[in-house]
Protein backbone atom coordinates (compact mmCIF):
# COMPACT_ATOMS: atom_id res chain seq x y z
CA UNK A 1 0.00 0.00 0.00
CA UNK A 2 2.80 2.40 0.97
CA UNK A 3 4.63 1.64 -2.28
CA UNK A 4 1.47 2.25 -4.31
CA UNK A 5 0.93 5.66 -2.69
CA UNK A 6 4.50 6.67 -3.45
CA UNK A 7 4.11 5.50 -7.06
CA UNK A 8 1.02 7.67 -7.53
CA UNK A 9 2.76 10.63 -5.87
CA UNK A 10 5.70 10.29 -8.24
CA UNK A 11 3.37 10.23 -11.26
CA UNK A 12 1.55 13.30 -10.00
CA UNK A 13 4.82 15.13 -9.56
CA UNK A 14 5.61 14.26 -13.18
CA UNK A 15 2.32 15.80 -14.28
CA UNK A 16 3.04 18.87 -12.14
CA UNK A 17 6.51 19.28 -13.65
CA UNK A 18 5.11 19.09 -17.20
CA UNK A 19 2.39 21.59 -16.34
CA UNK A 20 4.81 24.13 -14.85
CA UNK A 21 7.19 23.67 -17.79
CA UNK A 22 4.45 24.76 -20.22
CA UNK A 23 3.36 27.67 -18.02
CA UNK A 24 6.97 28.79 -17.73
CA UNK A 25 7.46 28.40 -21.48
CA UNK A 26 4.43 30.56 -22.17
CA UNK A 27 5.96 33.32 -20.03
CA UNK A 28 9.22 33.04 -21.97
CA UNK A 29 7.28 33.54 -25.20
CA UNK A 30 5.67 36.66 -23.73
CA UNK A 31 9.14 37.98 -22.92
CA UNK A 32 10.35 37.28 -26.48
CA UNK A 33 9.46 40.81 -27.58
CA UNK A 34 11.85 42.27 -24.97
CA UNK A 35 15.27 40.61 -25.49
CA UNK A 36 16.71 42.05 -22.27
CA UNK A 37 14.02 40.45 -20.10
CA UNK A 38 14.25 37.24 -22.11
CA UNK A 39 18.01 37.06 -21.56
CA UNK A 40 17.54 37.77 -17.85
CA UNK A 41 14.94 35.01 -17.56
CA UNK A 42 17.25 32.48 -19.25
CA UNK A 43 20.18 33.49 -17.03
CA UNK A 44 18.08 33.15 -13.90
CA UNK A 45 16.83 29.77 -15.08
CA UNK A 46 20.45 28.59 -15.22
CA UNK A 47 21.01 29.87 -11.68
CA UNK A 48 17.81 28.11 -10.59
CA UNK A 49 19.18 24.77 -11.83
CA UNK A 50 22.31 25.21 -9.71
CA UNK A 51 20.31 26.24 -6.63
CA UNK A 52 17.90 23.32 -7.10
CA UNK A 53 20.75 20.82 -7.29
CA UNK A 54 22.39 22.20 -4.16
CA UNK A 55 19.09 22.42 -2.28
CA UNK A 56 18.17 18.83 -3.14
CA UNK A 57 21.60 17.60 -2.07
CA UNK A 58 21.34 19.58 1.17
CA UNK A 59 17.94 18.26 2.20
CA UNK A 60 18.62 14.66 1.23
CA UNK A 61 22.30 14.52 2.14
CA UNK A 62 23.95 15.15 5.48
CA UNK A 63 21.54 17.87 6.56
CA UNK A 64 19.74 17.20 9.84
CA UNK A 65 18.65 20.47 11.46
CA UNK A 66 16.54 23.25 10.00
CA UNK A 67 18.24 26.60 10.08
CA UNK A 68 21.85 25.44 9.90
CA UNK A 69 22.28 26.43 6.28
CA UNK A 70 21.26 29.24 3.94
CA UNK A 71 19.72 26.60 1.67
CA UNK A 72 16.93 26.12 4.22
CA UNK A 73 15.46 29.41 3.04
CA UNK A 74 15.88 29.00 -0.72
CA UNK A 75 12.62 27.15 -1.38
CA UNK A 76 10.64 29.35 0.99
CA UNK A 77 11.92 32.59 -0.56
CA UNK A 78 11.22 31.37 -4.10
CA UNK A 79 7.74 30.20 -3.14
CA UNK A 80 7.06 33.55 -1.49
CA UNK A 81 8.05 35.44 -4.62
CA UNK A 82 6.24 33.37 -7.23
CA UNK A 83 3.12 32.58 -5.23
CA UNK A 84 2.35 36.13 -4.21
CA UNK A 85 3.34 38.37 -7.08
CA UNK A 86 2.21 36.12 -9.94
CA UNK A 87 -1.33 35.69 -8.50
CA UNK A 88 -1.29 39.44 -7.86
CA UNK A 89 -1.34 39.90 -11.63
CA UNK A 90 -4.45 37.69 -11.75
CA UNK A 91 -6.09 39.76 -9.01
CA UNK A 92 -5.31 42.99 -10.85
CA UNK A 93 -6.71 41.55 -14.09
CA UNK A 94 -9.86 40.46 -12.24
CA UNK A 95 -10.44 43.99 -10.96
CA UNK A 96 -9.85 45.51 -14.39
CA UNK A 97 -12.25 43.04 -16.03
CA UNK A 98 -15.03 43.91 -13.57
CA UNK A 99 -14.34 47.64 -13.62
CA UNK A 100 -14.01 48.14 -17.38
CA UNK A 101 -15.99 45.24 -18.91
CA UNK A 102 -18.68 44.42 -16.38
CA UNK A 103 -19.74 41.63 -14.06
CA UNK A 104 -20.02 38.89 -16.68
CA UNK A 105 -16.46 39.47 -17.87
CA UNK A 106 -15.37 39.48 -14.23
CA UNK A 107 -17.08 36.14 -13.61
CA UNK A 108 -15.38 34.60 -16.66
CA UNK A 109 -11.96 35.89 -15.61
CA UNK A 110 -12.63 34.90 -11.99
CA UNK A 111 -13.60 31.36 -13.01
CA UNK A 112 -10.47 31.05 -15.11
CA UNK A 113 -8.33 32.23 -12.20
CA UNK A 114 -9.93 29.77 -9.79
CA UNK A 115 -9.50 26.82 -12.16
CA UNK A 116 -5.97 27.86 -13.07
CA UNK A 117 -4.95 28.29 -9.42
CA UNK A 118 -6.51 25.03 -8.26
CA UNK A 119 -4.37 23.15 -10.75
CA UNK A 120 -1.27 25.30 -10.21
CA UNK A 121 -1.45 25.18 -6.42
CA UNK A 122 -1.93 21.40 -6.52
CA UNK A 123 1.20 21.15 -8.63
CA UNK A 124 3.20 23.35 -6.26
CA UNK A 125 2.00 21.44 -3.19
CA UNK A 126 2.95 18.15 -4.82
CA UNK A 127 6.46 19.26 -5.73
CA UNK A 128 7.18 21.22 -2.55
CA UNK A 129 6.10 18.33 -0.34
CA UNK A 130 9.65 16.99 -0.56
CA UNK A 131 10.81 20.19 1.17
CA UNK A 132 8.26 19.72 3.96
CA UNK A 133 6.35 22.91 3.17
CA UNK A 134 2.68 22.61 4.16
CA UNK A 135 -0.01 23.00 1.52
CA UNK A 136 -2.04 25.45 3.59
CA UNK A 137 0.87 27.88 3.67
CA UNK A 138 1.30 27.63 -0.09
CA UNK A 139 -2.38 28.31 -0.80
CA UNK A 140 -2.50 31.22 1.66
CA UNK A 141 0.34 33.01 -0.14
CA UNK A 142 -1.53 32.73 -3.46
CA UNK A 143 -4.75 34.06 -1.92
CA UNK A 144 -2.81 36.95 -0.41
CA UNK A 145 -1.34 37.71 -3.84
CA UNK A 146 -4.78 37.77 -5.51
CA UNK A 147 -6.15 40.07 -2.80
CA UNK A 148 -3.07 42.29 -3.17
CA UNK A 149 -3.72 42.59 -6.91
CA UNK A 150 -7.39 43.48 -6.40
CA UNK A 151 -6.48 46.12 -3.80
CA UNK A 152 -3.91 47.59 -6.19
CA UNK A 153 -6.66 47.95 -8.79
CA UNK A 154 -9.10 49.51 -6.32
CA UNK A 155 -6.65 52.15 -5.09
CA UNK A 156 -5.50 52.91 -8.62
CA UNK A 157 -1.99 51.54 -8.26
CA UNK A 158 -0.37 50.52 -11.52
CA UNK A 159 2.89 49.14 -10.16
CA UNK A 160 1.80 45.52 -10.63
CA UNK A 161 0.88 46.09 -14.26
CA UNK A 162 3.97 48.23 -14.90
CA UNK A 163 6.34 45.67 -13.45
CA UNK A 164 4.63 42.59 -14.90
CA UNK A 165 7.69 41.68 -17.05
CA UNK A 166 9.83 41.59 -13.90
CA UNK A 167 7.27 39.36 -12.20
CA UNK A 168 7.23 37.07 -15.26
CA UNK A 169 11.04 36.80 -15.12
CA UNK A 170 10.93 35.87 -11.43
CA UNK A 171 8.16 33.35 -12.13
CA UNK A 172 10.24 31.66 -14.85
CA UNK A 173 13.11 31.48 -12.35
CA UNK A 174 10.84 29.95 -9.71
CA UNK A 175 9.29 27.38 -12.06
CA UNK A 176 12.76 26.37 -13.26
CA UNK A 177 13.83 25.84 -9.66
CA UNK A 178 10.73 23.81 -8.80
CA UNK A 179 11.01 21.53 -11.85
CA UNK A 180 14.75 21.03 -11.40
CA UNK A 181 14.38 20.30 -7.68
CA UNK A 182 11.75 17.68 -8.46
CA UNK A 183 14.12 16.08 -10.99
CA UNK A 184 17.10 16.05 -8.64
CA UNK A 185 14.95 14.68 -5.83
CA UNK A 186 13.83 11.78 -8.03
CA UNK A 187 17.42 11.15 -9.11
CA UNK A 188 18.61 11.15 -5.50
CA UNK A 189 16.05 8.49 -4.58
CA UNK A 190 16.83 6.56 -7.78
CA UNK A 191 13.32 7.01 -9.10
CA UNK A 192 12.38 7.66 -12.71
CA UNK A 193 9.62 10.11 -13.50
CA UNK A 194 7.22 8.62 -16.05
CA UNK A 195 7.46 10.27 -19.46
CA UNK A 196 3.73 9.68 -19.85
CA UNK A 197 3.05 11.62 -16.63
CA UNK A 198 5.18 14.54 -17.83
CA UNK A 199 3.43 14.53 -21.22
CA UNK A 200 0.04 14.57 -19.47
CA UNK A 201 1.21 17.66 -17.60
CA UNK A 202 2.35 19.25 -20.85
CA UNK A 203 -1.06 18.63 -22.46
CA UNK A 204 -2.85 20.01 -19.39
CA UNK A 205 -0.60 23.06 -19.40
CA UNK A 206 -1.28 23.60 -23.11
CA UNK A 207 -5.02 23.53 -22.49
CA UNK A 208 -4.68 26.08 -19.70
CA UNK A 209 -2.53 28.41 -21.81
CA UNK A 210 -4.83 28.24 -24.84
CA UNK A 211 -8.23 28.47 -23.15
CA UNK A 212 -7.58 30.38 -19.91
Amino acid sequence: MHTTIHAYAEKYRGVAAGLLAVLGGSLVLELWATPLFLLLALMLSGIALILARNTSHHFHGGHHHAGDSAFDGVAVVILFIVNIFHPAIDGFSLYEAIHFQGTIAGLIIGGSIVLHEIIRQSALISIFSCLRIKGGWIISTALFGIVLGVIAGVVGATAIERYEPFIDVVTVFAYSFIIAESYYDSTHHKKSTSIISVLMGVVLGGILVVFL
